[in-house]
């Protein structure tokens, strides 16, 4: 794991940004589809977490905060039943999240081994002039 980081450290922009943009290293060196499938997996899991596991995640340690409550009516004459926040929802819900969260690290640790192995590969074996991603060089 020590040789990961230290190859990832002396990598170039592209496999830094690969920490932030993943499967820009793919994408520079020509791994096209491989690239965009990070990427979309990057941009699928910010959209779960944001727009509906963080919501879960924030109750999870009180596993909500509003108890069912009876409010008398004074019009109807009654008491009616106030719903409280859901606890078996939010507690499945919130390890959902965690999980999938966990998943994904996995797979950004995986974008960063790949763009660091590509660079060693390219460091190790020059790609032609010509080629796609090396044209500018």
């Amino acid at each position: 794991m020590m040789r990961f980081w230290k190859e990832f450290a002396q990598g170039d922009i592209w496999v830094k940004g690969s920490c932030l943009v993943m499967g820009l290293g793919c994408l520079k060196r020509g791994q096209i589809v491989k690239g965009l499938a990070y990427l979309a997996a990057e941009i699928l899991f910010f959209l779960f977490f944001f727009g509906f596991g963080s919501k879960y995640l924030s109750h999870f340690l009180t596993l909500g905060e509003n108890a069912q409550l009876r409010i008398w009516n004074e019009e109807m004459q009654i008491y009616q039943r106030v719903p409280g926040d859901n606890s078996m929802l939010i507690l499945l819900f919130s390890v959902l999240t965690i999980a999938v969260t966990l998943l994904f690290l996995c797979l950004w640790v995986m974008n960063l081994k790949t763009a660091s192995r590509l660079y060693q590969l390219e460091k190790t074996y020059p790609v032609p002039p010509g080629r796609w991603g090396n044209a500018a060089e």
